[in-house]
């Protein structure tokens, strides 16, 4: 049970680390009524002996801070209160611990990102009267405000990125990306043991088992490919994360802003260009080139009926079009380019509608001004070049 004065920004770190959800329980916490439990009850402070006998009985460090993020879980009322002051036993202990260690260093990153959102906020009356002066155009003002929310070197990841043993979203920052090239994405619930790579001419005499990006990409690099229908389809979980941990490499801060809030996002389909739209035939590709040329958007093939939107949201969009599916996820938003605008990583996911075909991809939108529509821009920089030879 927590007596300390935990601050506001630790509290939503916390709550919003476990998904807003009761450790105890499970249940979703409203955050009036979140409590912070400490794991090792902190009144234990106030009695030395029998505070180091317990942290000697869990193998933790004579120093450990009690009011560590490893050390706090979020808790209903009534669970938190069940538990009182007593400490757990070990074995619960140490498994609540585990939890809380696990997701410490995403509290701390969305613990930071409240504070910085509570900056943001105390800038927003002064930026108000530089727009309405005309001193600053929209786009400035947002760019100043997401660069004083993000920091130079962290961006906010809006689709989950599912790790064999992490979970990656929320802020993250440049250095937070730097394992995950080595970081195993398979096995993975509801997913392959691993991905088999096949060399077009070897199908039966060789192949190369992969499970983290980096060995996916090493593969790419040599000439291999996914070698069956399913081995194409987890293909695309190595796509997102490795475009992910690339596009942090080159990512900055942009200089102005026309994508998402409040601007447009991934579902303002009438900004969207046609040439998204799956195909499989290179006359459907023509001919939404030819479309695109005439200035026609997916949200004009929808009310004509040509397309039909299946699923919405403001970082989802997923999209019929004849025989065709395809799903767009809104990754994340930086300068991926150096030109001084923000650009929207997107990732991709395109299937037969009643068949086993899929396969996913990425890709990078840009605008350019507000009434600009989305422009595409290649992502191959955030992909490994395949070898044909």
């Amino acid at each position: 049970m927590s007596r300390s004065d935990l601050s506001t920004a630790i509290r939503i770190g916390v709550w919003e680390a476990h998904s807003r959800k009761c450790a105890y329980c499970g249940e979703i916490i409203p955050f009036l009524a979140l409590e912070i439990d400490h794991i090792i009850p902190e009144h234990l402070a106030e009695s030395p002996a029998k505070l180091s006998a317990v942290l000697w009985d869990l193998n933790l460090s004579s120093n450990f801070d009690l009011n560590d993020l490893g050390n706090l879980l979020p808790s209903h009322k009534y669970c938190n209160s069940r538990k009182g002051g007593d400490a757990f036993p070990k074995s619960t202990a140490l498994f609540s611990l585990a939890m809380a260690a696990k997701k410490a260093t995403q509290a701390h990153l969305l613990a930071e990102a409240a504070m910085r959102r509570a900056r943001t906020d105390r800038l927003l009356g002064s930026l108000q009267v530089a727009l309405e002066t005309g001193d600053l155009s929209q786009g400035q003002v947002l760019a100043i405000v997401r660069r004083v929310e993000s920091g130079e070197d962290a961006f906010e990841i809006f689709q989950e990125i599912h790790f064999s043993n992490r979970l990656v979203a929320g802020m993250l920052r440049r250095e937070d990306t730097e394992g995950l090239l080595d970081e195993p994405l398979l096995p993975r619930q509801h997913g392959l043991d691993r991905l088999i790579m096949v060399r077009p001419r070897e199908l039966f005499t060789g192949y190369w088992p992969v499970r983290t990006c980096r060995e996916w990409a090493e593969a790419i690099s040599a000439g291999y490919y996914a070698r069956s229908t399913y081995d194409i389809k987890e293909e695309a979980f190595f796509k997102k994360a490795y475009a992910l941990v690339r596009a942090f490499s080159v990512a900055r801060v942009a200089d102005t802003s026309f994508v998402g809030p409040p601007h447009a996002g991934i579902g303002a389909i009438d900004m969207l260009p046609v040439t998204l739209l799956p195909y499989l035939s290179g006359d459907t590709e023509r001919e939404l080139a030819a479309l695109h040329g005439a200035g026609v958007s997916i949200g004009d093939l929808v009310r004509q009926g040509e397309a039909k939107v299946t699923d919405l949201s403001p970082h989802h969009l997923s999209i019929t079009f004849r025989s065709m599916g395809k799903a767009f996820w809104d990754v994340m938003h930086a300068d991926l380019n150096d030109d001084g605008v923000e650009d929207m990583l997107v990732s991709t996911y395109q299937w037969s509608v009643g068949g086993t075909h899929g396969f996913g991809d990425l890709v990078v939108l840009t605008r350019k001004d507000a009434q600009a529509k989305f422009e595409i821009v290649s992502a191959d920089a955030l992909l490994p070049r395949q070898n044909r030879d």
